[in-house]
């Protein structure tokens, strides 16, 4: 199945078609990722935030509460199925919008070897980085760089909020944390900033471990 076949051409406009979407991006996981794919019933409404989004669909993203213009803050507890869907997201985007993949803990580990340049790699427009989905936001530690203690997810989320400000760049992310212990995580001063970053996404709290 093509990307273009999720689209149904009506009245000069392309209709997106959920069940095709669907099953587009099943074919994509198995394809690009190894892996299955299944929509449960209780991840519908965040198939559907996520869908639109996605695609830009100003009508539903207003009727979702979404802002087209943040990114998304994928909340859900351990095993839901966050990782897969912001890794697939990418492949129903116009080029423009999608994101390089990295996980905080592979971030905080390079920083560990090469200091600020890891920093700046991720806060610097670039070529290769500009808009970003860091996975598993939370679960890195500071870490230390010849001495100097760190939270280097922190000051990336910090750096990126300007970034989005100033240059409409995008970051996106994952997350089995809420807003407290985020807040507790990166500090008072990330609060405000990151509510103006992302748009909360979350997995109804009885989505268990599909892993199993």
């Amino acid at each position: 199945m093509e990307h273009n076949e999720i689209y149904t051409f009506k009245n000069g406009i392309n209709w997106y078609d959920l069940k095709k979407s669907w099953i587009y991006l099943q074919h994509v996981a198995i394809e690009k990722l190894d892996t299955t794919l299944t929509l449960y019933p209780e991840d519908y409404t965040v198939y559907r935030k996520l869908l639109a989004y996605a695609l830009q669909d100003e009508e539903a993203c207003s009727k979702f509460g979404l802002d087209p213009k943040k990114g998304i803050l994928l909340v859900g507890k351990i095993g839901v199925g966050k990782t897969t869907y912001m890794k697939l997201l990418p492949y129903l985007m116009k080029q423009e919008h999608r994101y390089a993949f990295e996980s905080a803990l592979n971030i905080t580990s390079d920083y560990k070897g090469y200091g600020e340049q890891i920093i700046k790699m991720y806060t610097r427009p670039s070529i290769n980085i500009n808009h970003l989905c860091i996975d598993d936001l939370g679960l890195e530690k500071e870490v230390l760089h010849f001495g100097n203690r760190t939270n280097v997810l922190g000051e990336i989320l910090y750096t990126r909020h300007q970034l989005l400000k100033e240059k409409g760049i995008y970051t996106h992310a994952t997350t089995n944390l809420n807003a407290v212990e985020l807040s507790e995580k990166y500090g008072n001063r990330m609060r405000s900033r990151m509510r103006e970053m992302f748009n909360i996404v979350s997995f109804q709290r009885e989505s268990g471990d599909r892993r199993k």
